[in-house]
């Protein structure tokens, strides 16, 4: 995949290598098919190591509680 290609190395720990493709902001935040779309672009991509992964998504919940600001300004482009 690119995003493994690109990015080799995990960009959470930047020590392990990337196994993963992983969302930054996740997919399930989308409130309509344009927030979606715009989550599926290669800027939300990031490589991650499986351990950093894992800890990353049992956090989300939390995390995304509220809007980050990637997330905020693809809504305001609404």
């Amino acid at each position: 995949e690119i995003v493994l290609r690109e990015e080799p190395v995990c960009r959470i720990c930047g020590r392990n290598a990337s196994t993963i493709a992983d969302h930054i902001v996740p997919l399930s935040t989308a409130r309509d098919a344009l927030e979606l779309a715009q989550l599926k672009k290669r800027a939300n991509y990031q490589g991650a190591c499986q351990p950093c992964h894992d800890r990353k998504r049992a956090t989300e919940d939390k995390r995304w509680s509220r809007p980050p600001a990637l997330l905020r300004r693809v809504r305001a482009r609404a």
